[in-house]
């Protein structure tokens, strides 16, 4: 795992868009993986940015969704669905047949799982992928105790992470259950960047350094893997 830090969020969200400049640029039809969270909003709103200033070709590029919050309709404020919608799909005119995503309201969850996982057998593996270390460790809703075998799986979240994410939406949501790519899958991306920020992220990142990799902390996967890049401004 390499380390890079930032003097400030304004910084680290530069260096993740360029980098998702750079993964288009080497290759049209790019894979990217986003994650949602606050962590990469200043990421997006660069890349779009610079998207429309250079007039980039992005019309091959192929973007899929990391998670999703299951039962709750994706025009609700604060699905994934929503946010990437509202920041990238939204902004940059990106088709429907341009992304893959969850849906939360599936009603066959093993066959929701099984078509993601199709997806990136035909597609993958994916070139880039954004994450956020969540305050518990989680990667997407990979939640301590995952096995670093699955692939897309749906799950029970965590206390820590259903407290959390309340922060996303207007009105108190029951956030039980999620539906996530599994770690199978991300540590075969061809780079990985692993993005902190904030204060409250000081103490998850101290663990992520200083503690032997273990399913109790999903992020400590990432430490033996050499595309792996952990970006803060912490």
């Amino acid at each position: 795992m390499n380390i890079e830090n930032y003097t400030s969020y304004a910084a680290l969200s530069k260096a993740v868009a360029e980098a998702m400049i750079a993964a288009i640029k080497n290759k049209k039809d790019a894979l990217i993986c986003v994650a949602t969270g606050n962590t990469p909003i200043g990421a997006y709103q660069q890349f779009v940015l610079d998207v429309q200033a250079t007039g980039l070709d992005i019309s091959k590029v192929r973007f899929v969704g990391l998670d999703e919050w299951l039962n709750l309709a994706p025009e609700n404020i604060g699905t994934c669905y929503q946010f990437l919608h509202n920041y990238l799909f939204n902004p940059l005119q990106i088709p429907q047949h341009q992304y893959k995503l969850f849906n939360g309201l599936a009603k066959d969850l093993e066959a929701e799982c099984s078509a993601m996982n199709d997806y990136l057998d035909q597609g993958g593996p994916i070139d880039l992928l954004l994450l956020g270390i969540g305050m518990n460790g989680h990667l997407g809703f990979n939640e301590p105790g995952t096995p670093w075998h699955y692939r897309s799986h749906a799950i029970n979240l965590s206390e820590t992470t259903q407290v959390v994410g309340q922060q996303y939406f207007n009105t108190p949501m029951e956030l039980k259950k999620g539906i996530t790519l599994g770690p199978a899958d991300l540590v075969k991306s061809k780079k990985i960047l692993l993005m902190a920020n904030g204060r409250h992220k000081q103490n998850i990142v101290k663990r992520l350094l200083e503690e032997a990799p273990g399913i109790d902390l999903p992020a400590s996967l990432l430490k033996t893997l050499n595309q792996v890049h952990l970006m803060t401004d912490l």
